[in-house]
């Protein structure tokens, strides 16, 4: 069940019922790699963020016409 106004959280078991193979993931890989060749896949650069005391942000962004998708990876580090 995904509550209203939260972010989905996807178990390793809801994972693993979607049945995605390992050359699922390769074929979507190599397909984006040619999308961004062609000019219908685009990325930004990797922002960062290194406030001194030791901890890492990182934020990233990426879109596709196909699939229609846009995506953002952000990771934060704090030792």
């Amino acid at each position: 069940m995904i509550e209203e106004n939260l972010p989905p959280y996807l178990s390793r078991s809801r994972c693993e019922s979607l049945d995605i193979q390992t050359r699922d993931v390769v074929d979507m890989i190599e397909k984006l790699i040619r999308g961004a060749a062609a000019g219908t896949v685009w990325n930004a650069p990797k922002s960062v963020v290194m406030p001194g005391d030791g901890r890492y942000m990182m934020a990233t962004l990426c879109a596709a016409q196909d699939p229609p998708l846009l995506a953002v990876k952000s990771l934060g580090l704090n030792p």
